[in-house]
C-alpha cells in the first residue's frame, strides 16, 4: 500500500445497501469499545464505512484503515472506498519531515556562514532516519492489513473485490 496516498478498492455485492451496512455493523465494533467484541473496529453510520483491524496487544499508528462508502448499484451494491493510513498520521509526519528539514537548513546555514563544522549538523540527520525508520516500522507492523479487511468484506457482504 502506498502510505501516502492510499489506494482504491472496489467490492461488488449482491446484497441491498441497508442489508451491507447492517451486516457490517455486527461485525464491526466501536473504536471506544477496548474489550471484548470483534476482530474489527471502525464506524458504519449509513452508508459510510471507516474499518480497521483490530488488535489488543498493541496501537499502530500506521495500521490500515478502509474509508469508503456503499452505494447503490444495479440490483445489489457497490462498496467504494480507499486503503490508507489516519489522515493525522499524514499531517504528523509532514510536520516531522518538514520541521527536520527546515532545522537542518538552518544548523547547516548557521555552520556555513561560520566556517565551522558544528555536531548539530548531524541531530536532523538523526531525527529524520528516526522518522524513516518510524513509518517503515509502522507499515510493516500493518503489512497484513489490507488483506484481513479485504477477506472480511468478501466474506460479511459477500462480494468480491473489483481489480
Amino acid at each position: 500500500m502506498r502510505w501516502w496516498s492510499g489506494e482504491e478498492a472496489r467490492f461488488q455485492s449482491p446484497l441491498s445497501p441497508e442489508e451491507c451496512a447492517d451486516r457490517l455493523r455486527a461485525r464491526v465494533v466501536s473504536l471506544w469499545k477496548p474489550f471484548g467484541g470483534g476482530d474489527f473496529a471502525g464506524t458504519i453510520r449509513r452508508l459510510c464505512v471507516t474499518i480497521t483491524p483490530r488488535r489488543i496487544a498493541w496501537r499502530n499508528s500506521w495500521q490500515t484503515w478502509y474509508v469508503g462508502r456503499i452505494e447503490p448499484n444495479g440490483s445489489g451494491s457497490l462498496i467504494a472506498g480507499h486503503f490508507r493510513v489516519a489522515q493525522p498520521v499524514k499531517v504528523f509526519m509532514a510536520c516531522w519531515f518538514g520541521g527536520v528539514t527546515l532545522f537542518g537548513l538552518a544548523f547547516a546555514g548557521t555552520s556555513i556562514a561560520r566556517q565551522s563544522a558544528s555536531w548539530m549538523t548531524i541531530v536532523p540527520l538523526g531525527m529524520l532516519g528516526f522518522g524513516i525508520a518510524l513509518v517503515r516500522i509502522g507499515m510493516w507492523m500493518a503489512r497484513d492489513d489490507r488483506s484481513a479487511i479485504s477477506t472480511m468484506l468478501a466474506e460479511t457482504l459477500v462480494a468480491g473485490e473489483i481489480r
